[in-house]
């Protein structure tokens, strides 16, 4: 497999379907992360993917650096 652009191609150029795992945050407790995974979603549908987990930060702020979150 190799990589052109964001898509994944086999070795004669046919697309691959990935499985993925979807990332979305809030930095606040009250926001709603329905918007987000749903636009995850229908950008993984769109391209014949299929997410397989989702991981959610709620309450993490963007500017805390990754390896400092929790979990």
């Amino acid at each position: 497999m190799r990589l052109r652009g964001r898509k994944a191609f086999d070795a004669v150029g046919g697309l691959y379907s990935m499985r993925l795992v979807a990332y979305v945050r809030v930095p606040r407790e009250d926001e709603w992360l329905e918007n987000q995974g749903y636009a995850v979603y229908s950008w993984a549908t769109e391209r014949g993917h299929q997410i397989e987990d989702v991981v959610r930060d709620v309450g993490v702020s963007g500017a805390l650096p990754p390896g400092e979150r929790p979990g």
